[in-house]
């Protein structure tokens, strides 16, 4: 039998023809020197020829049996050459070798090239940025300045940054587009202090801070107008309309003109704070004797009737 190996599997044993060879032997008594030696194998029969040579003859149909015929003095039959494993185990190592470099060189190419950031997968679709939130307008509002206490009417100015004259006279001017009610947070007199100027029990001249819809709602009310003094800086005022009375923080619903203590200002920007998301939007709007500082605050805060705050800084010198 011989051994047959096939590349990249296990040794696999085939069945071959069978060769018998035979070395000649003495020749036996009776015959002659130059007589040939027989070889069989299985049920052949044999039968000797003459003195050049013999001639097998086997059945029809019979396996594995071959004659070989030999010259004088040399052997019976030669061997058949056998299939050396040795190239096949050589192509498969160089292959193995081939697969390593080229596998090497990938991995060390991948290894020195920049990560880049995933694709999303075919098909997929981007996440869409969420559509700005509408505003409407929830107020409006302006000032009056004058140059004398005693003047009845003054000039117009809506600005966003407004910058008035050092120790002149003025009001505030409010619209709401509902009824609702206000409150007014201002410098103290005699320094930076805050205090109440109009609460829920009114101020100078007014009973309540109650603010019809679409009414020309001025501060201070009737002939009282508030001072900028003669030092140029800066003054703050904080605003806060409320369709519905606001009893917390408790101050807003106290006296009027009465100095804010260190806790109640901190409740005061804690309130702020709460309501940061719907801070409005000052546009200035209209010409002349319309134009106004218009306050546009996010819809859903409008229709849910939360408090409106903001802030209104002067600038005098």
């Amino acid at each position: 039998a011989t051994a047959r190996v096939g590349p990249g599997t296990s040794a696999e044993v085939g069945h071959a023809e069978t060769i018998l060879t035979g070395e000649f032997e003495s020749p036996p008594a009776g015959r002659s020197a130059g007589a040939r030696g027989t070889v069989a194998s299985g049920s052949s029969e044999t039968r000797a020829g003459d003195a050049d040579g013999f001639v097998s003859t086997r059945p029809e149909g019979s396996r594995g049996v071959a004659v070989a015929e030999a010259g004088a003095g040399g052997s019976a039959g030669a061997h058949a050459p056998r299939r050396s494993l040795a190239p096949l185990l050589a192509g498969g190592a160089l292959a193995l070798l081939l697969l390593a470099g080229v596998g090497g060189w990938l991995a060390w190419r991948a290894s020195r090239a920049p990560a880049e950031a995933p694709r999303p997968a075919p098909g997929a679709q981007r996440q869409a940025a969420p559509p700005a939130v509408a505003r409407v307008e929830a107020a409006s509002y302006w000032f009056e300045t004058f140059d004398r206490k005693e003047d009845s009417s003054g000039r117009r100015v809506a600005e966003a940054a407004p910058a008035l004259s050092s120790g002149k006279w003025f009001k505030f001017h409010f619209v709401t587009r509902q009824r609702g009610y206000l409150y007014v947070v201002g410098p103290y007199k005699d320094g930076n202090a805050q205090v109440m100027m109009l609460t829920a029990r009114g101020s100078v001249g007014l009973k309540s801070n109650l603010v019809g819809a679409g009414a020309d709602f001025s501060f201070p009310f009737g002939l009282t107008k508030l001072h900028l003094d003669e030092n140029p800086g800066a003054d703050d005022f904080t605003f806060i309309f409320s369709p519905a009375p606001l009893l917390k923080p408790a101050f807003l619903a106290g006296e009027y003109l009465r100095e804010l203590t260190p806790a109640e200002v901190k409740e005061l920007e804690d309130f702020r704070a709460q309501f940061k998301a719907d801070a409005p939007e000052a546009v200035v709007r209209g010409e002349g004797a319309e134009r106004r500082l218009t306050l546009l605050v996010p819809e859903p805060a409008a229709e849910a009737g939360r408090p409106l705050v903001f802030d209104v800084r002067i600038d005098h010198r």
